[in-house]
C-alpha cells in the first residue's frame, strides 16, 4: 500500500496485538483518519457449525448503514471500559451486529447460499 505523502518507514510488530482502547494507525499518524476500520471473527460452538458457516459469506463489505456505525460505536465503547457485565453485554452486542450485517447484503447481491435463500420468501418458508 501506499499514499500519495512522503512518510518514514516504521514498523509495526504484527504478533502484538492492540489494547481494546488502542488504535492502530496507517499513514498520516495526525488528524483525523481517512478510514477506520473495525475487523473480526465469530466462532460457532455447535456441533453442526461447518453447515451453517458453509452457508455463509466469508466476508460482507457494508458502507454507509447508520444503524451498524451505531453498533460498532457502541462494541467500540463497551470494549474500552471495565464495567461489570462487561463480557455479557460484549457478546449479545456483537451477535446484534452479525445479524444486522447479514440483513445489510441484499438477498439479489448475496452470493449462493443462506443469504439467498432466506432472502426468497417460497425457499425461506422451507429453510425455517
Amino acid at each position: 500500500m501506499s499514499g500519495f505523502e512522503p512518510v518514514l518507514p516504521r514498523r509495526i510488530d504484527p504478533k502484538k496485538t492492540p489494547d481494546a482502547d488502542e488504535e492502530v494507525r496507517h499513514g498520516r499518524l495526525d488528524g483525523p483518519p481517512d478510514v477506520r476500520l473495525f475487523g473480526g471473527y465469530f466462532v460457532f460452538e455447535s456441533p453442526d457449525a461447518s453447515i451453517l458457516v458453509s452457508l455463509l459469506p466469508s466476508l460482507i463489505r457494508i458502507r454507509g448503514i447508520e444503524r451498524l456505525s451505531l453498533l460498532v460505536r457502541l462494541v467500540g465503547d463497551e470494549a474500552r471500559q471495565d464495567n461489570i457485565g462487561r463480557d455479557l453485554v460484549l457478546e449479545r452486542l456483537v451477535e446484534v451486529l452479525l445479524i444486522e450485517a447479514l440483513r445489510a447484503v441484499p438477498g439479489s447481491d448475496a452470493s449462493p447460499g443462506l443469504l439467498r435463500g432466506l432472502a426468497d420468501p417460497r425457499v425461506a418458508k422451507a429453510l425455517r
